[in-house]
């Protein structure tokens, strides 16, 4: 999403702003479910990795994984778009293999509580 901001030129969200990393904060994470009535709150960060066979299926996939993506990208030019993208293929290119093999780490944070 930084690469769509910055090539849209779009103000990030105001803090709070429901959205794909607003629960990303252990503490505001906590509070969610401890406020929603859950008790016994754990957290656990995972490391999952993403595979792709190459940067183009990652580019040609990533749309469908993320609302956000869509939502911002209907309203930049063909340009923009294409910008947006080799710059995310740049970012991105790190994590290729000499195969051309992706594997992009990542965390999550998974959260259990009682009812």
């Amino acid at each position: 999403m930084g690469v769509i901001r910055r090539v849209l030129q779009l103000a990030a969200p105001p803090a709070g702003t429901p959205g794909t990393f607003s629960l990303a904060d252990e503490h505001v994470l906590e509070r969610s479910f401890t406020q929603a009535g859950f008790a016994e709150v754990a957290i656990e960060r995972q490391t999952l990795t993403f595979e792709y066979p190459s940067l183009e299926k990652f580019i040609e996939e990533r749309p469908a994984t993320s609302a956000s993506i869509p939502h911002h990208a209907c309203r930049a030019s063909a340009v923009q778009r294409e910008t947006i993208w080799q710059a995310v293929a740049e970012a991105i290119g790190k994590y290729q293999d000499a195969a051309g093999v992706l594997r992009i780490p990542t965390e999550t944070l998974c959260v259990v509580g009682k009812a």
